[in-house]
């Protein structure tokens, strides 16, 4: 568990998918200043959960809109919410999400990662927030450099929003909408990206004000 963090999962546990009845789910993360928090979705015990974990990394197993998050243990709001990617075969791994400022499944901030259907190769950056259950988008299409690892999203109580790939920032804004909520956790933007989504290697951290 990397020093300092607040939250940390590898999700490098059994896997857990809808194979032989089962419902998927992420379980707890490994742990952090915050201890073990279990990911939450508003899905009850009996339905299916739309992550799951497969070989060490999270995935998508509902083929929707999805996100599950967790309690960062945050007292100040001013968090540094890191995820990586790691492609693999057949296309898969390369494009990520994250979730931050959660209040519930309506009310939350978001960013993700795009292929460029006219353009193959190229990605882009996109984020939004969700208010009540309506969609709203702050910035689409930015583009980011190729051979990425780790989408990173800094939050503070004070509005701001910073969005870096791997050390580089790509985009900022100040949005005080949500601004004091301390949830985070990952996020999938829609049908059809069952293969190209994973996660790994979730973080957080305290940012600085």
């Amino acid at each position: 568990i990397p020093a300092a963090t607040l939250v940390f999962d590898s999700f490098s546990r059994a896997n857990s998918t809808y194979t032989f009845g089962a419902k998927g789910g992420l379980g707890s993360t490994k742990g952090g200043t915050a201890g073990a928090q279990a990911w939450q979705t508003t899905e009850t015990a009996g339905q299916l959960k739309p992550f799951g974990i497969l070989n060490g990394r999270a995935v998508l197993l509902a083929n929707d809109t999805a996100v599950s998050w967790v309690n960062t243990g945050s007292v100040s709001a001013n968090l540094d919410i890191r995820v990586s990617r790691k492609p693999g075969r057949w296309g898969s791994g390369v494009n990520t999400g994250l979730s931050f400022r959660v209040v519930d499944q309506s009310n939350y901030f978001f960013a993700y990662t795009s292929d460029s259907i006219p353009s193959p190769g190229n990605q882009f950056l996109n984020v939004g927030f969700y208010l009540n259950g309506a969609r709203s988008m702050l910035a689409t299409g930015i583009p980011i450099q190729v051979g990425w690892t780790t989408l990173r999203v800094v939050t503070r109580a004070g509005g701001s929003i910073v969005v870096f790939i791997d050390a580089t920032q790509v985009y900022s804004t100040t949005n005080a909408s949500l601004a004091s909520a301390v949830k985070a956790g990952l996020f999938n933007n829609s049908t059809g990206l069952g293969l190209v989504n994973r996660w790994d290697n979730f973080m957080v951290f305290d940012a600085a004000p």
